[in-house]
């Protein structure tokens, strides 16, 4: 029993730590097309079998660069982990090196990182309008968000909001019957930021009849309502609401960056303790 506990722990251990089985060529220069394949085929399998982050996998990917420098995706996989740690030093010219190598590939991903984790609302508003030319007939999503969406937090993040507010009514109609309820939150905050409530509550109010557990719709009713049209009664049972939202967990949240106008309940309190 110890000795095959002992044996199951080693080859464990050599699983997930050990080098791999022959060592890689000083000279990736003089490789065969045959050896170049093969050593091409072992570090991908390679690089799927560790976890994000790993060195063996980081290595796997410096390795596969050399052996075909014309893969993007190479250099943006090995951007993902240096991106969430914060190694931006890092990540920031693995990224260029492949949307200069293939930017109709790299750019659906390029674009939404700047946007959503760099928060760089220029840069990311020009590579979206790159990405979505490619396919000027075409409904375009960017990591699986709809490309108009995403102009309009660029958009909304630069202070535009007019443009913004048109770039998601294109995300809403583009989705036809299943609109991102999240389209109409954005677009009711911009309306808000130009002082349009009867805009802003209509969108917040869309928004709840589609997800009546929208906290972020319930707040920025409640917020909109005190800043201008300073009704405390509608404020107040609109903030009072977010608040029971956000204490039974229903919180628009990502666990690697912070979402754009995510709220806190912290922020419920400091609005309703304003209200008078």
């Amino acid at each position: 029993m110890v000795r095959s506990l002992i044996f199951f722990l080693s080859l464990t251990f050599c699983l997930f730590s050990c080098e791999p089985e022959f060592a890689p060529p000083e000279d990736f220069q003089g490789l065969s097309d045959k050896k170049r394949k093969k050593l091409i085929q072992h570090y991908e399998g390679k690089r799927r079998a560790y976890y994000q982050g790993s060195r063996y996998k980081q290595e796997s990917y410096e390795l596969l660069q050399k052996l075909d420098p014309e893969n993007e995706s190479y250099f943006r996989g090995q951007s993902v982990t240096h991106s969430k740690i914060g190694d931006y030093h890092i990540a920031f010219p693995l990224l260029e090196q492949s949307k200069e190598l293939n930017p109709r590939e790299n750019l659906y991903y390029y674009a939404w990182l700047l946007l959503d984790l760099y928060h760089d609302y220029e840069r990311a508003l020009a590579y979206l309008e790159k990405y979505d030319a490619f396919t000027p007939d075409q409904k375009d999503y960017a990591w699986g968000e709809n490309v108009y969406q995403l102009k309009g937090k660029a958009l909304k993040g630069l202070g535009r909001y007019s443009e913004a507010i048109k770039m998601f009514s294109q995300a809403i109609e583009t989705e036809g019957d299943y609109p991102d309820v999240y389209s109409f939150v954005y677009r009711g905050i911009c309306h808000a930021a130009e002082g349009n409530y009867s805009a802003a509550s209509s969108d917040f109010d869309v928004a709840i009849q589609q997800y009546e557990q929208c906290s972020m719709a319930y707040f920025y009713k409640g917020k909109a309502a005190w800043e201008i049209k300073k009704d405390a009664k509608i404020a107040r049972q609109n903030l009072n609401q977010a608040r029971q939202l956000l204490l039974a967990g229903y919180k628009k949240t990502d666990p690697y960056k912070e979402v754009m106008d995510e709220i806190h309940i912290e922020m419920a309190d400091d609005l309703l303790s304003l209200i008078h």
